[in-house]
């Protein structure tokens, strides 16, 4: 039991050292980051709201679609060849 209670303490200790190297790093980082400058906070939600798409914009074409497109003709152009086993 003594051992037990040896091994909580240490846990404690360990736990207690994790917990003041992470108020040490919480508190660089917030100086760090305070550097930045944001800008129009005020105005920023308004700019990064999604634009909802109308019966007159223009549909993108998909760069996946396209991809699978070219990589399905590529296979297509080999399919014909003669291929002999070794």
């Amino acid at each position: 039991m003594d051992q037990v209670v040896q091994q909580n303490a240490a846990m404690v200790e360990q736990s207690t050292a994790a917990a003041h190297s992470l108020t040490a790093e919480t508190s660089e980082l917030a100086r760090l980051v305070a550097r930045f400058q944001v800008g129009d906070v005020q105005g920023a939600s308004e700019r990064l709201r999604p634009q909802v798409a109308s019966g007159r914009s223009p549909a993108a074409p998909s760069p996946a679609r396209a991809l699978t497109r070219k990589v399905a003709a590529g296979f297509a152009a080999h399919a014909d060849a003669d291929w002999k086993e070794f």
